[in-house]
């Protein structure tokens, strides 16, 4: 990979975890990279550190557990729940307002609609 980069660049790569740290690469990752004529013999697994968010400019991230915060899937889920906990809330919320404003013994039952109104017939701008 250094060989097609421009002479400015560092390129390096770190696991997201250290399950593999300080081991050598696969020697079927070795075959196929010396194929390809590059030597990865001399590399060693090490995890991303706090550092390398300074040192470098861009940071790639892949192969991350389901449940991981960097994982698609998780945000998927995350954003899918909030949603629909929002919704259920919100709908939840105003039908228990909207049954008890009907009700006959709560006393000022046009004051609390108008207050209920009043945010949507004034623009906020």
């Amino acid at each position: 990979m250094e060989k097609y980069a421009p002479n400015e660049w560092t390129i390096d790569s770190a696991g997201t975890s250290g399950w593999h740290a300080s081991e050598r690469p696969d020697t079927r990752s070795i075959l196929i990279a010396k194929q390809r004529g590059i030597t990865i013999d001399h590399q060693h697994s090490r995890q991303v550190t706090a550092e390398d968010f300074e040192f470098f400019d861009i940071i790639f991230a892949r192969d991350w557990p389901v449940t991981s915060p960097l994982s698609f899937y998780f945000t998927l889920v995350v954003t899918i729940v909030w949603t629909l906990s929002n919704v259920f809330l919100h709908v939840g919320i105003g039908i228990g307002i909207a049954l008890l404003l009907r009700e006959p013994w709560l006393k000022l039952n046009g004051v609390y609609r108008a207050l209920l109104i009043l945010p949507w017939a004034v623009p906020n701008y």
